[in-house]
């Protein structure tokens, strides 16, 4: 991480969220993780039923509208959420038609016509426990065959929570790699750059089963409240902007850092917890300070 040299200060906000989609492209994340959340309840705003057959269909529009616009954005790979093991433990028809929905979204005619769109490859991780979506990589891997690696889509599916540690370990024996960089090629086929933002919904966290912990790097987070997939571009402009310029505050002269510290204590003395929620309903809900109360 470097610090913005003084003789190239960075764009105003306001200016960076009008800049044209190259100077966007330029400083945005090669690859992002993008773990939604709330899709459902998003799905009963719009009033669809979750557990009904117009959900998928639904939810795989927001989808591959979320993810274009990634790419328009100038993200080259975007690994998405898709199968999570909470999910596949749940009970109802939801969770019975989760698996066939799942393989249609990502292989029906409908998508296959929107990878065409969107001039991506598709890919799949981590179907390896779940015998149903066992071929669907190498469909899609052949569907969206003969593009180059300038957007590339992967689905990451985790049926347990041990299942990204459980294939690290059966790779690592059975081709003896011995670097990130080995181990990367050995089980997706190429070099990805490491990821380095996460888009996600909720209560803030990270677990192996949200994003594959072998391709993260030093992963900047942002998790909205807004259930599903309801950012638009200017709210996106605005992440990859903090994301580029006002998170990069290191420096290795540090001589000067802590001069105006004295001047700031407003902020620092602040009675702010990122991270703190309350209950509303059955869903969890942040809150921005101690005093605003655990539940409503």
């Amino acid at each position: 991480m470097t610090e913005n040299p003084p003789e190239n200060q960075p764009p105003g906000l306001e200016e960076f969220l009008a800049a044209p989609l190259a100077a966007v492209a330029a400083v945005a994340p090669p690859t992002v993780f993008v773990s939604p959340g709330g899709t459902r309840r998003s799905a009963a705003l719009a009033g669809v039923r979750h557990d009904s057959e117009e959900y998928p269909v639904w939810a795989r529009r927001q989808v591959i509208e979320y993810i274009g616009l990634l790419f328009r954005l100038g993200v080259r790979h975007v690994c998405i959420t898709s199968l999570r093991h909470s999910s596949l433990s749940e009970v109802g028809r939801f969770q019975q038609r989760l698996v066939a929905w799942t393989e249609k979204s990502l292989m029906g005619e409908e998508a296959q016509a929107d990878y065409a769109r969107l001039d991506c490859r598709a890919r799949l991780i981590g179907a390896e426990a779940i015998p149903a979506l066992h071929a669907l990589d190498g469909k899609l891997r052949e569907v969206t065959a003969g593009r180059g690696a300038e957007r590339t889509l992967w689905y990451y599916i985790s049926p347990s929570p041990e299942a990204h540690w459980e294939t690290l370990f059966e790779t690592a024996i059975r081709t003896q790699a011995r670097t990130r960089a080995e181990m990367i090629r050995a089980l997706y086929g190429e070099d990805i750059p490491l990821g380095t933002m996460c888009i996600s919904n909720g209560k803030p966290m990270v677990a192996a089963d949200i994003f594959p912990l072998l391709l993260a790097g030093e992963v900047q987070c942002y998790w909205f409240q807004r259930p599903g997939f309801t950012l638009d571009e200017r709210i996106l402009r605005h992440v990859i902007y903090d994301y580029a310029y006002l998170r990069k505050t290191w420096s290795k002269d540090k001589s000067q850092r802590y001069v105006d510290v004295v001047k700031q204590r407003a902020f620092w003395e602040r009675k702010v917890i990122l991270g703190l929620g309350r209950r509303v309903g059955p869903f969890w809900y942040p809150v921005g300070s101690p005093e605003e109360g655990p539940e409503e």
